[in-house]
């Protein structure tokens, strides 16, 4: 005899006595086809999710190297007349100058800051660009331009 299950508001509140009839809604013994795509149009998506690539170390680093390279270029606008963050009064930059430094200054900080995170990690596996890293990177790159518009004061 199966006990009467509580109703509130409409949902079935089961007890310890009841016992479950699955019938309702096990699956039907019909097979579900799905329909055949017309002629020109896309396959339908079953899923909505992206599926990111796993990178591997070499694009990790190269990733990463990118991200430093931006940085330093944006340090080394400041001093470069074309572009929008170029500040009045400090001295300026050639282009030689500017691609001298910028290949110097990302060379180093790339390899400063992997060395840094390599000491406490196995691999780059994990490596990713950072407000602190950013950070170090302003800090070292505008030490030497502030050397360099202190030259041209003197």
């Amino acid at each position: 005899m199966k006990a009467k299950p509580k109703l509130e508001n409409d949902y079935i509140i089961p007890n310890k006595k009841m016992k479950y009839d699955h019938s309702d809604i096990a699956a039907p013994d019909v097979d579900i086809v799905e329909p055949e795509p017309e002629k020109g149009s896309a396959q339908p998506q079953l899923h909505n999710v992206e599926v990111q690539p796993q990178l591997s170390d070499d694009q990790i680093k190269k990733q990463f190297k990118r991200n430093v390279a931006e940085v330093v270029k944006s340090c080394l606008n400041t001093h470069y007349p074309t572009a929008t963050e170029y500040k009045e009064g400090n001295k300026v930059l050639t282009r030689e100058e500017y691609m001298r430094l910028a290949v110097k200054f990302t060379r180093s900080m790339v390899a400063e800051l992997r060395n840094d995170y390599i000491q406490t990690n196995t691999s780059f596996r994990n490596l990713a660009f950072t407000a602190d890293y950013e950070q170090r990177i302003k800090a070292y790159v505008f030490k030497y331009l502030e050397k360099f518009n202190k030259e041209q004061q003197a």
